[in-house]
């Protein structure tokens, strides 16, 4: 059996569809908390003029908002395999594709934040 051929059982697609809703919540619960930060942090700096910690805001809602993005992505590719007949493994490798760019995502954050503490770190020592 080749793996274009294979179909998902109703129970695996009823998991798969759960999985796809799951997803879709938390990839708009993160896009729209992203606006919601991008917004209250410009309109933060343009009113009291720090833009020093608005800044700090603004990327991090950004970085929700592609992070809800991607998450909406995997979360259609899922949805895909249960409700379309047909190319489950094609729409499968999507999905993880597309997980696998989430995480990514998410990686390159978690050492960005390590090399910045380490730097604060060495910032806050040096002048000791």
């Amino acid at each position: 059996m080749e793996l274009e051929e294979y179909e998902f059982t109703r129970r695996d697609n009823k998991l798969i569809l759960h999985l796809s809703k799951d997803m879709r919540f938390v990839g708009i619960f993160l896009k729209v908390g992203g606006c919601m930060s991008v917004f209250g942090s410009f309109l933060t700096g343009w009113l009291d003029g720090d833009w020093a910690f608005s800044c700090w805001g603004i990327l991090t809602g950004i970085i929700s908002l592609v992070l809800g993005l991607r998450a909406l992505d995997a979360a259609t590719s899922f949805k895909d395999i249960a409700v379309h007949k047909g190319d489950d493994m094609k729409n499968l490798m999507k999905g993880f594709e597309q997980v696998k760019r989430l995480y990514r995502f998410e990686l390159l954050g978690f050492i960005t934040n390590i090399i910045l503490f380490i730097i604060i770190l060495v910032t806050i020592f040096s002048f000791q």
